[in-house]
């Protein structure tokens, strides 16, 4: 099971796809292993930053390991983003050759979420039986307490396979994320 019985990943280190239950499981749905499909448990919200526009911050405390929300938009194929004007900071690589969630148009407080290269949060994989398992959902959970007040953050570029961009990605001094 990836998750303890309080409803959090057993371990932050193991593989980055998560199977979860679905509808042809018989358990039911207060099941362990149905977390994110649950929806956000925790008080979020989005401010405006001093130095980074948009963010997200808890509004109560999160425990370390805790399931925080799902990153959602719309699926791309790697095609639609060469022919898109307004290509912008909210994508994010769903696998390789597999298209990208863009939640420029549409999405959740999830695309609010700065970088940081001290983040408290981590981005995983999540299938079940009756999702695409070459689409897994993008989920987000807490990788230390997090105190209410603190603002959410992930790296951006921890994993190669997990972000999508054209061109060259860097951090900058004030650690948002550069594309050029």
């Amino acid at each position: 099971m990836p998750y303890d019985c309080n409803k959090r990943l057993a371990s932050l280190m193991e593989s980055s796809l998560i199977y979860e239950c679905g509808p042809s499981c018989r358990c039911s749905s207060s099941c362990t292993n149905r977390v994110s499909q649950h929806g956000i448990q925790f008080q979020l919200e989005i401010f405006m930053t001093k130095l980074k526009g948009w963010g997200v911050r808890a509004r109560s405390f999160i425990p370390s390991r805790s399931f925080v929300c799902a990153y959602l938009g719309e699926v791309r194929n790697n095609r639609h983003c060469e022919s898109r004007p307004d290509f912008d900071d909210y994508i994010l690589k769903i696998g390789v050759g597999k298209g990208f969630i863009d939640a420029s148009r549409c999405g959740n407080i999830g695309r609010f979420i700065n970088h940081s290269c001290s983040p408290n949060l981590i981005v995983k994989d999540v299938t079940n039986d009756h999702s695409d398992k070459n689409l897994p959902y993008k989920v987000l959970f807490a990788v230390k307490d997090i105190p209410a007040g603190r603002e959410l953050s992930y790296d951006y570029k921890s994993s190669k396979r997990n972000y999508f961009r054209f061109g060259i990605i860097f951090a900058t001094v004030d650690h948002r994320i550069a594309i050029v």
